[in-house]
C-alpha cells in the first residue's frame, strides 16, 4: 500500500501504524523488527497511569493521520493501571473521479430503505464505460479515481431489500472475485456504457468491535486466561480488553474522501473514446455494499450504505 501511494500523485493515500507501550514494559525484539520491517509500524513509550493524557496523545496522532476526520478514537476510561499496550492503525484516502459526475445532473430521487420506508436523496448521474459485473444476486460497478489505480466498487443486491442476505455470504475473496470479473468484462466490452445513478453520501461511524469479533470466533484473545500473546512479550498474561473502530467516508460529484482508525487496548490479567451503442443500467436506489480498493483487489475500506438520513 505504501508503494501505491508513492507511485501516484493523483490521489492521497496515507497509512499509519503505531503501538503505544507502557514505560518499562518489554516487547520481544523479534516482534518489533517484524512490525517495523513488514508493516512500517512505530513504537512509542507512554505512561498509561495518566489515562487522560495518554488518550489525548493517542487521539492526536490518529486525528493528524486522518487529516482531522477521525477524532477521539480511544476513550480515557478504556485505559487503566493494567493497560500495557494500545495498537493503533489509521488510513486516509482522498481521490478525484477519473470521470466526474456533473452537478447539474444531480436531482432528488427516491432511495428505498425498506419495504415500508423510503426517502428523497440527491442522486448523482453519469453514463460512461466502467468495469461492470452481474450475476443472479448482484450488480457490481467500478468507479475509477484519477490514474485508475484505485476504484470505488459498489455491490448492489438485485433484490431491493436483500443487503442483509448478501452480507451473510460475502467474503473478502468474493469481493476480490467480483472486482476481477468487473475488469474482465470491461476489457471485453470497452464500448459499452453504464448508465449510473448513485446517491451522494457521507457516513461517519464509531463502535466497539468486541462483540463482532467474538461472533467471528475470535474469543481467546479477550480471555484473561486463554489469551496467548507470547510472540509479542515472551510469556502469557496479556489479553485484549477493547477494540475501537471509527470510519468516515464522503462521496460526491468530485470524488471521495475516506478515513478509518482502529485501536486495540491490551491489558495484563488482573492477577497479571469511440461509438457507444450498448449500455447497462446501474441504479443504486436501495441499500448497497461498497469497497474502496485497487484494481488488483487490495481492499482499503468496506462499508454499507443503508440510510442517508
Amino acid at each position: 500500500m505504501s508503494q501505491l501511494n508513492l507511485q501516484n500523485k493523483s490521489y492521497e493515500l496515507d497509512l499509519a501504524n503505531r503501538i503505544y507501550v507502557q514505560e518499562n514494559f518489554q516487547l520481544l525484539q523479534s516482534y518489533k523488527q517484524t512490525l517495523t520491517n513488514k508493516f512500517q509500524g512505530q513504537f512509542e513509550n507512554i505512561d498509561f497511569s495518566d489515562s487522560e493524557a495518554a488518550a489525548q496523545n493517542i487521539n492526536s496522532f490518529i486525528e493528524q493521520a486522518t487529516c482531522g476526520k477521525i477524532k477521539d478514537l480511544i476513550p480515557s476510561d478504556a485505559i487503566n493501571d493494567l493497560t500495557r499496550m494500545i495498537l493503533t492503525n489509521a488510513i486516509y484516502f482522498k481521490g478525484t473521479w477519473e470521470y466526474k459526475f456533473e452537478k447539474e445532473q444531480t436531482a432528488p430521487k427516491t432511495f428505498y430503505l425498506s419495504e415500508n420506508r423510503e426517502q428523497q436523496v440527491p442522486m448523482m448521474k453519469i453514463k460512461n464505460p466502467f468495469p461492470y459485473y452481474e450475476d443472479n444476486q448482484v450488480q457490481v460497478l467500478g468507479l475509477p479515481y484519477k490514474s485508475q489505480e484505485v476504484f470505488l466498487y459498489v455491490i448492489l443486491p438485485k433484490d431491493r431489500f436483500g443487503l442483509s442476505n448478501l452480507l451473510k455470504d460475502i467474503t473478502g475473496q468474493k469481493v476480490q472475485n467480483h472486482i476481477q470479473e468487473a475488469h474482465k468484462w470491461h476489457n471485453d466490452n470497452s464500448q459499452t456504457r453504464i448508465y449510473v445513478e448513485l446517491p451522494r453520501f457521507k457516513i461517519e461511524t464509531g463502535l466497539s468491535l468486541n462483540d463482532a469479533l467474538k461472533k467471528l470466533g475470535i474469543t481467546d484473545a479477550f480471555d484473561e486466561k486463554r489469551a496467548d500473546f507470547s510472540g509479542m512479550i515472551g510469556s502469557r498474561g496479556l489479553y485484549v480488553s477493547d477494540v475501537f473502530h471509527k470510519a468516515f467516508i464522503e462521496t460526491n460529484e468530485e470524488g471521495s474522501e475516506a478515513a478509518a482508525a482502529t485501536g486495540v487496548v491490551m491489558r495484563l490479567e488482573s492477577s497479571r473514446g469511440g461509438s457507444f451503442e450498448e449500455f447497462r443500467t446501474f441504479h443504486a436506489d436501495h441499500p448497497f455494499l461498497y469497497a474502496l480498493a485497487t484494481r488488483q483487489g487490495d481492499i482499503l475500506f468496506t462499508g454499507t450504505v443503508v440510510s442517508l438520513e
